[in-house]
C-alpha cells in the first residue's frame, strides 16, 4: 500500500485515496487574474512516480457598457455584468453610488451619479 504519498507544490492543496490503485484528488484555487499553470510531482516516499500539468484559464469578466456619459443634471444608468467569478464595485466620492456594490456572478449593476450644481 502507498501510504507515504506527498505532492509538492504549494499552490494546491490535495488528497490521497487508497493503496496502489487509488487516486490524487487536487484542488485547484479560483483564478482571480491571469491564466495559470500549476506543475505539481507526486512522490512515494522519495521516489518520483508522477508529474502533472494543469492549466487554469484566465477568468473571464466584462461589462457592457466600459464608459458613462452623463449631463450636468446627474441620472441612474444600468450596467450588466458578465462574470464567473465573485466581484465588487469601488466607489470614491460621495456623488456616485452602485447597488449592488458586490455580486457572485453575472447581473445588473445600477449606477447613480447625482446633479453636478
Amino acid at each position: 500500500m502507498l501510504s507515504d504519498i506527498t505532492v509538492v507544490n504549494a499552490e494546491l492543496s490535495w488528497s490521497f485515496n487508497g493503496g496502489y490503485n487509488g487516486s490524487i484528488t487536487f484542488t485547484v484555487p479560483m483564478n482571480t487574474g491571469t491564466a495559470r499553470v500549476f506543475n505539481p510531482k507526486v512522490y512515494a516516499g522519495n521516489r518520483l512516480i508522477g508529474e502533472f500539468t494543469i492549466t487554469q484559464e484566465d477568468p473571464d469578466i466584462t461589462v457592457d457598457t466600459p464608459e458613462i456619459i452623463v449631463q450636468a443634471e446627474g441620472e441612474d444608468v444600468v450596467v450588466n455584468i458578465t462574470s464567473g467569478l465573485p466581484w465588487f464595485t469601488e466607489v470614491v466620492g460621495d456623488w456616485i453610488s452602485v447597488k449592488p456594490s458586490k455580486g457572485d456572478s453575472s447581473g445588473n449593476i445600477t449606477i447613480t451619479i447625482a446633479e453636478n450644481p
